[in-house]
């Protein structure tokens, strides 16, 4: 992976992003949901630049949760017949020398500072591209935005996920806070340390879709998983009705205390730094 670009001072607003922010690869295993959230968070929060990038080739979701009518820049020349701008820009990275203007050019506009790469929409595609192809995707991705958010599939022999997590500077795993679960993910990420030597301290547990009275309290959380628990993000039953709508996102929906929560892991990941009590209050009236 290239060297990640420090964002000079003037071009970051002080009294929010870190001064000495640096870009990240965030990998999130699984969970569209998730990616699209935090994605709209920062994007809202700060004037960093983000792109969220659909990975998973077998069951790709992430245009459907943010409501994506268009899901590829109809401007664009492609030979691929497809609507997935993850395909254009893979066929891309596969066959020309990468051109920044041309590679964001793909990728689909949400906001003046959040972008997408929406996921396959053909199972043939699935092998086709070259080994090397997703690692120039994720390297011209750092070249031009300052937070990149991979969302994965769930199949830990899957070569995007695991190029996804040799490259990433922190990974993500929100799961609904059960036993099992957690065991579970805890052997992947044994399997991957020996297999692909990818660190198991990168690998950062969230409870998902939080309900106190069905899932492990957070002491329970941090004890399993050595300190790597960093917070929770609550249930909320607007989620998943959102999951029956083709046009309706619940990231621009979300209330105040779920984007707080958000906001406390922007903290932990030295994006963003802590609002005072003073700017808290001013927030919450201004809302």
């Amino acid at each position: 992976m290239k060297n990640k670009k420090l964002l000079y001072n003037s071009q970051i607003i002080t009294n929010k992003v870190v001064k000495n922010f640096r870009k990240l690869l965030i990998t999130v295993y699984n969970n569209p949901d998730f990616v699209a959230e935090l994605g709209w968070v920062i994007t809202n929060t700060t004037n960093l630049k983000v792109l969220l990038i659909d990975s998973d080739a077998l069951e790709s979701s992430l245009a459907q949760t943010l409501g994506m009518k268009n899901t590829y820049n109809t401007a664009v020349n492609s030979p691929l017949i497809t609507q997935s701008s993850f395909n254009i820009a893979m066929d891309y990275i596969s066959k020309e020398t990468f051109n920044k203007k041309v590679f964001e050019s793909i990728c689909v506009q949400l906001q003046s500072s959040l972008y997408v790469l929406t996921g396959n929409d053909n199972l043939e595609n699935y092998e086709y591209y070259p080994n090397n192809a997703f690692v120039k995707l994720l390297n011209g991705s750092l070249e031009i935005f300052d937070i990149v958010l991979v969302n994965t599939n769930s199949n830990i022999y899957d070569e995007f996920l695991i190029h996804s997590f040799y490259h990433s500077d922190i990974l993500l795993f929100p799961i609904e806070a059960y036993l099992n679960r957690l065991h579970t993910i805890n052997s992947y990420l044994a399997f991957l340390h020996n297999k692909q030597n990818i660190s198991i301290e990168k690998g950062k547990f969230i409870s998902f879709n939080y309900r106190k009275e069905i899932h492990l309290p957070d002491a329970y959380m941090k004890e399993i998983t050595n300190n790597n628990f960093i917070g929770r993000i609550d249930y909320d039953e607007k989620r998943l009705l959102y999951k029956n709508y083709i046009d309706k996102c619940y990231a621009k929906t979300m209330p105040y205390h779920i984007k707080n929560q958000y906001n406390s892991l922007l903290y932990q990941f030295n994006i963003t730094q802590k609002k005072s009590f003073l700017e808290t209050v001013k927030y919450k009236l201004s809302k």
